[in-house]
């Protein structure tokens, strides 16, 4: 993955995988010893490669002693999602889900890097479904403020999640220097260069062609249901 609006690899080193039996141990000694109930995930790519990473360490939550709820606030990814996997997140307790959509669109596939098509979406909410999740537990990310979105799209885009049962959250896209979306706006508004203030989400959308406050207004209310 390498969305050409993410920080990831400018804030964070490479990628490093913990051994499952430290993660199982400080879970079992918190969860045992202090009582603690959540545990929250904050790997957007959790799901992927699940038989080698997922799998093992859900079998060992399903066989904790006390009963533990898992959050998953940082958006998933749903193109990994099946069956079998939904249904061993829902048994080991992931309570909270939150996937990473972004836009199905395929204009914005390059700047997204092909997060998720809509037939994906489809596919994926279907499987939390059946695995038994509720839909207000599923929140999915739309972000608004990719090159060239209009308001419209946008709207388009969390009509079809509500259409699905779930809850689309709205992401107003926020330049970061250094990325490659924030080269591609700075080009047309120099000041991203100098003025913290256009680095602000709801700021710097509303100077896009077509958004304005009342707009981003609309996509709040719409996605409230």
């Amino acid at each position: 993955m390498g969305c050409s609006y993410c920080a990831s690899a400018l804030l964070q080193g490479p990628f490093r995988r913990r051994q499952q039996e430290t993660v199982m141990a400080e879970t079992a000694f918190l969860a045992g010893k202090y009582g603690v109930e959540d545990f929250a995930f904050y790997d957007d790519a959790l799901l992927y490669d699940p038989d080698d990473r997922l799998f093992p360490l859900l079998d060992a939550f399903i066989h904790l002693p006390n009963p533990i709820r898992l959050h998953a606030p940082n958006g998933l990814h749903l193109r990994y999602l099946n069956n079998c996997l939904a249904l061993k997140m829902k048994t080991a307790g992931f309570t909270t889900l939150r996937f990473g959509y972004e836009s199905g669109a395929a204009l914005h596939a390059g700047d997204t890097s092909g997060k998720g098509s809509r037939e994906e979406a489809r596919t994926g909410i279907a499987c939390l479904f059946n695995a038994g999740f509720k839909g207000s537990g599923i929140g999915i990310y739309v972000m608004a403020g990719l090159p060239n979105q209009l308001p419209g799209q946008v709207l388009e885009e969390i009509d079809f999640l509500l259409s699905l049962g779930v809850k689309p959250k709205p992401v107003w896209f926020s330049p970061v220097p250094g990325t490659r979306l924030f080269d591609h706006y700075a080009h047309k508004f120099p000041h991203l260069k100098t003025d913290p203030l256009w680095h602000n989400d709801v700021f710097f959308i509303t100077q896009l062609p077509g958004w304005s406050w009342d707009a981003v207004e609309k996509v709040r209310e719409r996605a409230m249901g």
